[in-house]
């Protein structure tokens, strides 16, 4: 990983969804294809070092400023609470 690359928060993890890992996320952005569009996006906690991740699929609750996201590694609900807070970033 690059030491010098700029980061951009995108959005903050507020909590788990259901019990198959998914991820309720509040958007920090006005591009929706950050949350839904696959590919690498990159975990935050605090001021650690960010953790790359393979976003699976999102989707935007109807009304709200909230994603649904699911990510390739965390596949249950136990896992998915550890992330509360966390920044998601690009």
């Amino acid at each position: 990983m690059q030491e010098n690359k700029e980061w951009l928060t995108v959005g903050i993890i507020t909590s788990p969804h259901g019990v198959l890992g998914k991820l309720k996320v509040k958007s920090l952005s006005d591009f929706r294809e950050r949350f839904i569009k696959p590919g690498k996006r990159w975990l935050q906690k605090d001021d650690e070092n960010p953790i790359c991740y393979e976003l699976c699929s999102g989707y935007q609750k109807p009304g709200t400023e909230l994603f649904i996201i699911s990510f390739k590694d965390i596949k249950n609900r136990n896992k998915a609470d550890k992330f509360r807070n966390y920044k998601l970033l690009v």
